[in-house]
């Protein structure tokens, strides 16, 4: 039919969103800083519930004994 143009076309002629650099840089930042803050939690609840930082140490051993 004349006058019907491609989709393919039409996703080319599309201009993509521009993302500034800024943007992308600012949003992996504050991603990354939740994912650390987010290890960072657990790995102090582990170490508060331990008792300490290794797990084999002695006063890990009796926290699980006694708990």
């Amino acid at each position: 039919m004349p006058g019907t143009v491609a989709p393919s076309v039409i996703v080319a002629v599309t201009p993509a969103p521009v993302v500034p650099a800024w943007f992308t840089v600012a949003w992996f930042t504050v991603a990354w800083f939740i994912v650390a803050s987010f290890m960072l939690a657990s790995f102090v609840v582990v170490v508060l519930l331990t008792g300490t930082i290794l797990p084999g140490s002695r006063r890990a051993d009796e926290w699980q004994t006694c708990h």
